[in-house]
């Protein structure tokens, strides 16, 4: 059985990097994984990286100063400076399939920032599997091609993020645009009403509920809606379910 979270943003590349495996660290590159991704306590990805592995990548758009190359990204992504974005994508082009920035943009309600990284990637539509954002901002971005129910590397889809960080304004949208509550993600073998369950969010298992969740659909019995909420402790969700028909 698999209680939470243990494997942050950052730390497959991380763990990559400092063991030198070198076709893994490409691997992990290629299909999105941040180069300047700080690991919780453990730093950055380029701290712990040597010869081949560290041009490999620099070459992806990693930071050799990643304090202030991150910095000045990550701010201008958030405050709309869309020509300082488009300046550092052209020097690093693997900037612009940033998820986390460009999520940061749309949170942030910079249509013009997200402009530009779809502008200079026109394929990103169908390889980002973005959960929050400005509300209008992100129905847009559905609408322009997002896909609602792509899997990221745990095998989630936005609704099984947007449940889990109980973000019920993200959830309506991704709802209303097609975004499917019967996926089961690879980790944790849940349902987005099964992660709403663990983690105690009524609302969203509300939402979820009424667009129709099967409160009794996982992958295993032990990652059930009603047998997370029960391990748990949130009664409020346990009664929930049972007047749901479990």
């Amino acid at each position: 059985m698999r209680e939470g979270n243990i494997a942050p943003r950052g730390s497959a590349l991380y763990n990559a990097v400092g063991g030198r495996y070198k076709e893994l660290v490409k691997t992990l590159l290629e299909h999105g994984a941040d180069p300047n991704a700080v690991v919780e306590s453990c730093g950055n990805v380029i701290g712990g990286a040597k010869d081949e592995i560290r041009e490999l990548i620099l070459s992806y758009g990693a930071y050799e100063d990643p304090d202030h190359g991150y910095s000045r990204f990550s701010d201008a992504c958030r405050l709309g400076d869309t020509a300082a974005v488009r300046e550092m994508i052209e020097e690093f082009p693997k900037l612009g399939r940033n998820q986390g920035e460009l999520e940061s943009a749309a949170c942030a309600g910079q249509k013009e920032v997200v402009t530009v990284f779809m502008d200079m990637n026109p394929d990103l539509w169908q390889q980002v599997s973005i959960h929050r954002g400005e509300p209008e901002l992100l129905r847009w971005m559905l609408n322009q091609g997002m896909n609602p129910n792509m899997m990221d590397w745990k095998g989630e889809t936005p609704i099984h993020r947007a449940a889990r960080r109980d973000e019920p304004g993200s959830l309506h949208v991704l709802l209303e645009c097609g975004g499917r509550t019967d996926m089961i993600e690879g980790f944790d073998e849940s349902t987005p009403l099964g992660l709403a369950a663990r983690e105690g969010h009524d609302t969203t298992a509300h939402i979820l509920l009424d667009e129709g969740a099967d409160p009794n659909l996982a992958g295993a019995d032990w990652a059930r809606p009603l047998a997370w909420a029960q391990r748990r402790e949130h009664w409020e969700i346990v009664n929930l379910l049972k007047e749901n028909g479990v």
